[in-house]
This record gives C-alpha cells, sequence and structure tokens, in this order.
C-alpha cells in the first residue's frame, strides 16, 4: 500500500468502506496523490482547513468528478466518477484522476466564495426588486448583479481548471 499525507487517510480509509467501490480505486487514488506533491499538498490543507471531509466514487454521473458541499457549514465531499476507474488504465488512468482531484480539490477550497457569492447575488437580486416594486418599475434590469455572479462562478472554474493543470 502506498503512504500517503496523514491528513488523507482518514478519507482514503472511509471511502473503502464503500461497498461499490471499483476495483483499484483507492490503490489508484494514493499513486495519484504519491506522484504529485502539489496535489497531496493541497488536498491535506484542504481537509485540515475542514474544506474536503470525504472523497466518494460517484456512478451514474456524466462528469470526471464533481465537488458536492456540505451541508450547514459541514466539509463538502470530493466525488471521482467510477467512469475513471472502467474507462482507463495504467499511467492514462492516473493522470486522469490526478487531474480530476486537483480540479475537485480547488472548488472545495473555494466552496466558501462561492457561498458568499451566492448569497450577494440573491440579496442584491432581492432588494433590486423590492425597489422596483416600491418604485412601480416596469422592468428592471439586473445585468450588473447578475454579470458579478457570473463573473465568479467563471473564476471558481477557472481556478479550478489550474488546479488540475497544476496537480498533473
Amino acid at each position: 500500500m502506498i503512504r500517503v499525507d496523514p491528513r488523507i487517510e482518514p478519507l482514503l480509509a472511509q471511502m473503502a468502506n464503500d461497498p461499490r467501490l471499483p476495483k483499484e480505486a483507492e490503490s489508484s487514488i494514493r499513486q495519484a496523490l504519491s506522484e504529485s506533491p502539489y496535489l497531496s499538498s493541497l488536498l491535506g490543507n484542504a481537509i485540515e482547513k475542514g474544506h474536503i471531509g470525504s472523497i466518494a466514487v460517484s456512478h451514474g454521473q456524466n462528469n470526471g468528478g464533481h465537488f458536492q458541499d456540505g451541508k450547514n457549514g459541514s466539509a463538502g465531499t470530493l466525488n471521482i466518477s467510477a467512469a475513471a476507474f472502467s474507462e482507463f488504465t495504467g499511467a492514462q488512468r492516473i493522470d486522469y484522476i490526478t487531474e480530476v482531484l486537483g480540479h475537485e480539490t480547488m472548488h472545495g477550497v473555494l466552496a466558501e466564495h462561492r457561498t458568499q457569492a451566492l448569497a450577494e447575488f440573491a440579496k442584491t437580486m432581492g432588494n433590486r426588486m423590492q425597489e422596483a416594486h416600491e418604485n412601480r418599475e416596469g422592468q428592471v434590469d439586473l445585468t450588473g448583479p447578475t454579470r458579478v455572479y457570473l463573473d465568479s462562478t467563471r473564476e471558481d472554474e477557472a481556478l479550478s481548471e489550474i488546479s488540475g493543470m497544476r496537480a498533473l
């Protein structure tokens, strides 16, 4: 068994309890982590700071992976698609997993920023709609707040893409 950052070990142990875990999933993830110091450090720090609380394999998703925000302030879950373990082998699998882990880990790191951006968007939209109602406006231009929110989501995705590439 390949040893990884001790902060990551409990999440891998928890993941290993999944009865649907694909064969070689844990060993492939361990190899990806051991071959990418950036990824190992990023994920370890994200776990330590409470951004990521579990690693799981998702089934039936049409993506390489996804990050699921935690509920009520709890840490989120980093998901890797089961297809990563059936559609790829050898070095190609490890590279794929490395990129997905790097990408989704960054989504975990940025989860609080996404939550804040959405809350600010909702507040701004609500205030603007209330103002328009009070002033009996026939139309409301929400382009500005929508643009700000979309820019924040694009930044989140861009930083996650960069993180995935850095992990490789």
